[in-house]
C-alpha cells in the first residue's frame, strides 16, 4: 500500500488596505463644515417664517374706513 501524505489546507489572510489617518485639523474642519449647514439651514427657515408671518399679517387686509388694521388699538401715544 501507498502512503498518503497528510493535506494540509491552504489559508489566506485578506490584509485590508490601510486607511489615511484622520488629523485634528479634519476633524475641525469637519465639525466647522455641519455646523455651517447647519446655521445656513436656519437662516432660511427663518428667512422663510418671517415671510410668512409678514404675508399672513398682510393678508389679513386693513380696515378701509380708518386705514387701520381691523383687530388694532390704537394707544394715541403720539404727538
Amino acid at each position: 500500500m501507498q502512503e498518503q501524505q497528510p493535506v494540509t489546507p491552504l489559508l489566506y489572510e485578506v490584509v485590508e488596505p490601510t486607511t489615511e489617518q484622520t488629523t485634528v485639523g479634519d476633524v475641525l474642519l469637519g465639525s466647522f463644515a455641519v455646523v455651517g449647514a447647519i446655521a445656513v439651514v436656519a437662516l432660511v427657515l427663518g428667512v422663510l417664517c418671517a415671510g410668512v408671518m409678514i404675508g399672513l399679517r398682510r393678508a389679513r387686509g386693513q380696515d378701509k374706513l380708518t386705514g387701520r388694521g381691523s383687530n388694532s388699538v390704537r394707544l394715541g401715544l403720539g404727538g
